[in-house]
């Protein structure tokens, strides 16, 4: 989670900024909506089956292999 950009952190133990920080968000829409969409659009870059396959294809060093993995999943959910 990134403070102001996909989401608002608060103190664990304070529960007045908790109010405060969703009564903000609750005010504004806008806000809320660009939270939203930021963070979807982390996920699907960051955490994505691709993306992580990928990345630990090129770590291993194993050229190819992160397609492979992605076809083999699309061919067994579609099973």
């Amino acid at each position: 989670m990134r403070e102001g950009v996909t989401g608002v952190l608060v103190d664990e133990n304070d529960p007045a900024a908790l109010a405060r920080a969703l009564e903000a968000l609750i005010a504004d829409p806008a806000r809320r909506r660009a939270l939203g969409v930021a963070g979807q659009a982390r996920v699907h870059g960051e955490f994505a089956l691709e993306a992580n396959l990928e990345r630990l294809a090129r770590k291993f060093g194993l050229a190819g292999a992160a397609e492979a993995a992605v076809h083999a999943d699309r061919v067994l959910r579609s099973a």
